[in-house]
Formats: structure tokens, C-alpha cells, sequence
């Protein structure tokens, strides 16, 4: 494969990082598409251009709209073989325009899909972001008990390797946090919301409130346990 690959997969996420977490979607869409015209400007080969990772970022940045238009001119664009080389992206894009589009259980569906290791597909799927995707997947679908497997496996995973964490691990642990608390689990809750503490410790400011609000949370639990003994 090309070297632009990984570079470029980096690239992506980093902006849809940047824009989720710092709530500017709109300037995470304008950045895709620099990527993309500069991919087109270097007439690199259409795998290479990882447009169903883009689309997959359009839809996330709230695009769904460019997301499915994107998607489908890149599947007409490859060869039988290649569609197998890009299944897991495919899929994985397919799911986030149903979610972002409240389809949930279509979501899961294309997120499962992703992950089939009977698909024939020719590359193994990354089953991190497969489980942060199908974690948030299930969330919107009001299944907290599966999304909270689903992030949890995710997160412990990511603890543990720092593999692609910037975008999701925040998101995990804080959500892992609320659905804690939400069960009447404050230990756990606790636990989470420490570990999304320490991990934004040194975020950048305009992250900092969400720390705050954090630890505000970890103080009124630590109270309430305290008041139970």
C-alpha cells in the first residue's frame, strides 16, 4: 500500500478529535475537505485516499448528507477486491451515517458487520474503535447495560495500550462515569470520572471546565458515600 495511508488516517483523526472535543464541527468539516482536495490534487490511488474513513468523519462532524454522497462515489470507484481491502471501513462508515441519522439499530448492524471475521473481508478489523463505535451505537439506543460493556471494553483496552485514545477514551470514561451513576454504582462512577480526570489533567483550557465539572462530581459522590457510612 501506499504511504500516504497512515499519515492520512492520523491526519483525519486528529481533526475530528479537535472538533468534537472543542465543539467546532463546522471547521472540522472545512479541514476534511483541504484533505480531501489535496488527495485529489495528488491523484492518489482511490484505497489510498481513505475516503470511507472520511465519510465516516463527515457523518460523526454531523454531514451525513456528504458522508453518503462521499461513500458511494468511492465503492463505485474500486474493484471487487478492493471493496473487500476496505469492508471494515465501509461498514464502519455505513453505521456512523445511521447514527448520526438516529438510526440505531441500523448502526449496530453496520458496526457488527465491521467486526465479522466471516466476511471475507482481507484485513482484520480494529476492534477498539469497533467497540467505541458499537458502545455509542448502543447508548443511543437506550441500551445502557450494552453500551456500558461495550465502552468499558473499549476504555480498559485503551488504558492499557494508548492506542487512538485521544478522540474516544475522554468520551468512555466520562460516559462510563454518568451510566455508573445513573445504576446506582458510585463506586464505579467514581473510579471512571478519577481516570477521565487524570487524563485531561493537562488539557487545553478550553477543555478545562469539563474537568471541573468532573471533579465537582467526584467530590458530591465522595460526600454522599461518606454520609452512608
Amino acid at each position: 500500500g501506499s504511504t500516504i495511508t497512515y499519515p492520512l488516517d492520523r491526519a483525519i483523526r486528529m481533526i475530528v478529535t479537535v472538533a468534537i472535543h472543542r465543539g467546532v464541527p463546522a471547521w472540522g468539516v472545512r479541514q476534511l475537505d483541504s484533505l480531501r482536495r489535496e488527495a485529489e490534487q495528488a491523484a492518489v490511488p482511490p484505497l489510498d485516499r481513505r475516503d470511507a474513513v472520511l465519510a465516516a468523519s463527515y457523518a460523526q462532524l454531523g454531514r451525513p448528507d456528504l458522508a453518503r454522497r462521499l461513500l458511494a462515489d468511492y465503492l463505485q470507484r474500486l474493484s471487487a477486491e478492493e471493496r473487500l481491502v476496505a469492508w471494515a471501513d465501509w461498514q464502519a462508515a455505513t453505521g456512523e451515517i445511521a447514527l448520526v441519522e438516529n438510526r440505531a439499530d441500523d448502526a449496530i448492524a453496520a458496526f457488527r458487520l465491521a467486526a465479522d471475521a466471516d466476511s471475507g473481508r482481507l484485513e482484520l478489523a480494529r476492534l477498539g474503535r469497533t467497540s467505541a463505535r458499537l458502545a455509542r451505537a448502543f447508548d443511543r439506543a437506550n441500551r445502557p447495560d450494552s453500551a456500558a460493556v461495550y465502552y468499558a471494553q473499549y476504555a480498559d483496552r485503551e488504558m492499557d495500550t494508548r492506542v487512538d485514545a485521544s478522540l474516544m477514551l475522554p468520551i468512555a470514561l466520562h460516559r462510563l462515569g454518568e451510566l455508573a451513576e445513573a445504576r446506582g454504582d458510585p463506586s464505579e462512577a467514581i473510579r471512571r470520572y478519577r481516570a477521565f480526570a487524570r487524563l485531561w489533567r493537562d488539557a487545553d483550557p478550553e477543555l478545562q471546565p469539563q474537568v471541573a465539572d468532573v471533579r465537582r462530581r467526584i467530590a458530591a459522590l465522595e460526600a454522599r458515600e461518606a454520609r452512608l457510612r
